[in-house]
């Protein structure tokens, strides 16, 4: 490939490469660069590439911290940077972010890797995000001088390893001498160490990973904790590779398990199967990627020194120095290749590649279940309690209808429907003339609308069914929605109707009925629509350690939340007028039972929203009870509106006589009270009367005694 052709530049293009190595010795990073510069210079392409290469003496990182670097480098779309080096481990979690190579690569060139385990470290739900540059098999090192000893040969099967280490075991009689070790410590080798194991177990070469509740998996469980009880223990399976490196040092081993070592002289084969041919072995290493954010120039000279770095010819020649593994299997069949190397070793391996690709967050992943494992491993948990809480990890539970998958869910379904059914029922009252009468001060039209709102609300609970998806949480909303306002529109109609000080748009209302819940059914279609096609609700995990996971939906952002506004706005608003109106006319005594009926359907849907708010900022922590929750606010609201309602509506009349009745009792009492104070008051002033009448005639009896009678009346007069 010409570059100075396809760039049509000729000055150097300086490109930037980043990678990470625990030690300068052994990496392969500088050497492909320096090749790529020979072969650009000896070409002419104008073309340098320069390597940041990170190891533990100067970086205070390890490989996770490594693929976090490059990860927040790649966000941020980074130009420093043009070509990454990067664990395969982190492929999906790049992924996003790196370019698709195989739009810029010759279809040949891709080809190569297909067979190889490109397949699964390098694409991502068909994205090609690079390729493989170094790879990590796993083997099986062995004591070839005490295997010669006792005339042993390297195990084909797990059988054969435990019979092999404890027969030597028992001979040698060392109580350093270690069968086994396993390498299931509580970091990423323990997981790699697992899922090889289990791999070794399936049921044949091409089967694929055994599934968790699966025989092969069982047994490969109980395989890996007869080898630690046969011929290791706890501490020696829970050592890290510091252990393993220096038992390769030493004799005091017979079998371990550890990265294949090309330097290393100790005898090594693939580690063995449940049955013979069968083996396992976790794909490591490393792949190239391109950023996702250069373009022209830059990106075109990157794809240039990225296909020469993953070119035949280069994997070829890092294949004969350094006895590496290659993703291009073709080079295994090559007469020049296997002069220098043991191509049958080469192709025996069985490689899988981490699960990776399961979850967004494999960490959390790989942390869960190596400890769930070792709680079966190292402790004596069921097998079978073991396997659930695997299962469980990533597996996302939700309601279902099906009894045989949720008997709540069944439960509630059968409850929501036969209440659905009832107030479809009712509606059927508007048609008998029995109850016209009592229902006649609300129309037809309305009385329906109500009901139908109602049945809404209701059924926009059996969204909670199911995994929720970011359509499903907004369908649910606008049901909400659209219930209430079936629900408003009425109470608005009916409250202005009554009001007693008409204005023109009160009488512009009740004349052009018609056209008002038309303009009210237009106003609120327009909010639905730019809720639905603008607004964007969260769907997230609420991964529970131990537990069952499961999805929600969150509305987040200030225009998410002002276009939820939006939706309601025709009912606050309505709700607003119909209070105010109540108010005004709750002194008139026809109107104050359906006052007070309107002000309590109107604070009652208040509240509901209210709830529904807080669980937008509450976890439960458990599916079954966010479901009990939502549906109770849904069935709330639709219960409490129909019977504030329509149920009482057919009560209106009983209601409106025992006020009548209660109203006349009280003025009866009333008169009742104020005759018997008139009598009081009237004998009051008898007796008064009387008392004074007495006093004059005795002072007019003691004048007439005395003799006195100007002194008697002047003393009375004062």
């Amino acid at each position: 490939m010409n570059m100075q052709f396809i760039l049509g530049v000729k000055e150097n293009i300086i490109l930037n490469a980043i990678a990470y190595s625990h030690h300068v010795e052994g990496q392969i990073y500088t050497p492909l660069v320096h090749e790529f510069n020979k072969y650009s210079k000896e070409n002419n392409l104008n073309i340098t590439l320069n390597i940041n290469l990170l190891t533990l003496d100067n970086a205070t990182f390890n490989v996770g911290g490594y693929g976090s670097t490059v990860e927040s480098l790649l966000k941020r779309k980074t130009d420093k940077y043009d070509l990454f080096f990067y664990d395969n481990l982190y492929a999906k979690r790049l992924s996003p972010y790196l370019l698709n190579v195989k739009d810029y690569l010759p279809e040949n060139h891709t080809n190569m890797y297909k067979a190889g385990i490109a397949s699964q470290t390098s694409v991502i739900n068909g994205k090609w995000v690079g390729l493989p540059v170094s790879i990590e098999y796993t083997v099986l090192y062995a004591n070839k001088e005490l295997l010669d000893k006792y005339s042993k040969d390297f195990p084909k099967t797990w059988d054969e390893l435990i019979e092999t280490a404890k027969y030597i075991m028992d001979k040698e009689k060392n109580s350093n001498l270690i069968g086994y070790n396993g390498l299931f410590p509580d970091k990423e080798l323990g997981i790699c160490s697992l899922y090889e194991f289990i791999y070794s177990c399936r049921e044949s070469v091409y089967s694929p990973f055994p599934e968790i509740f699966s025989n092969e998996t069982i047994n490969a469980l109980k395989m890996m904790k007869k080898i630690k009880d046969n011929i290791s223990s706890d501490y020696i399976f829970q050592s890290d590779d510091t252990l393993t490196k220096n038992l390769l040092n030493g004799k005091d081993y017979i079998f371990l398990k550890y990265w294949y070592m090309p330097s290393n002289p100790v005898s090594k084969t693939v580690l063995p199967g449940i049955k013979e041919g069968l083996s396992g072995t976790t794909i490591g290493g490393y792949n190239i990627g391109i950023g996702g954010y250069i373009n022209g120039t830059r990106r075109d000279a990157a794809v240039e020194a990225f296909q020469y770095i993953t070119s035949k010819e280069i994997q070829k020649k890092f294949i004969m120095e350094r006895g590496l593994f290659s993703g291009i299997l073709d080079l295994y069949e090559d007469e020049e290749v296997c002069e220098v190397i043991d191509c049958k070793f080469f192709k025996s391996f069985q490689p899988i590649a981490r699960p990776t690709n399961l979850t967004n967050n494999y960490d959390r992943y790989s942390e869960m279940y190596r400890n769930i494992i070792y709680e079966y491993l190292y402790g004596n948990k069921d097998i079978n309690k073991v396997l659930h809480n695997i299962e469980n990890i990533l597996k996302i539970y939700s309601i279902s209808v099906n009894p045989k998958e949720s008997l709540v869910g069944f439960f509630f379904f059968i409850i929501i429907s036969l209440i659905a059914l009832c107030m479809a029922i009712s509606a059927l009252f508007l048609f008998t003339n029995k109850y016209k009468e009592e229902l006649k001060f609300i129309t037809f039209e309305l009385w329906l609308m109500i009901i139908i709102g109602n049945i809404i609300i209701l059924l926009s609970g059996l969204l909670e069914y199911g995994e929720p998806s970011s359509k499903q949480c907004k369908c649910k909303i606008i049901l909400l929605s659209i219930g209430c306002s079936l629900n408003i529109i009425p109470l608005l109609f009916k409250i202005v109707q009554d009001y007693p000080k008409k204005n023109k748009y009160g009488n512009w209302i009740i004349n052009n009925k018609l056209l008002y819940l038309l303009i009210s059914i237009i106003l609120n279609a327009i909010s639905i629509l730019l809720f639905y096609f603008i607004s964007d609700i969260d769907v997230f995990e609420n991964n529970i350690n131990k537990g069952k996971n499961y999805r929600y939906c969150q509305l987040n952002g200030f225009s998410n939340y002002l276009l939820l506004f939006i939706l309601f706005l025709f009912n606050l608003i309505s709700s607003v007028i119909i209070s105010y109106i109540s108010f005004l006319i709750s002194n008139i005594s026809y109107l104050i039972h359906e006052t007070k009926l309107f002000m309590i359907s109107i604070y009652t849907n208040i509240f509901g929203f209210c709830l529904l708010f807080l669980t937008n900022f509450i976890q439960f922590n458990n599916y079954i009870i966010d479901f009990l929750i939502h549906l109770f606010i849904f069935g709330y609201m639709s219960i409490s509106n129909y019977v504030i309602l329509y149920i009482n509506g057919f009560l209106r009349k009983k209601l409106e006589i025992q006020a009548d009745f209660t109203e006349e009792y009280n003025n009866q009492e009333k008169r009742n009270s104020s005759k018997q104070n008139d009598d009081i008051n009237k004998k009051k002033k008898s007796v008064h009367s009387n008392k004074s009448q007495h006093i004059n005639e005795n002072l007019s009896f003691t004048n007439n005694s005395n003799g006195h009678p100007d002194r008697s009346t002047d003393t009375l007069n004062n």
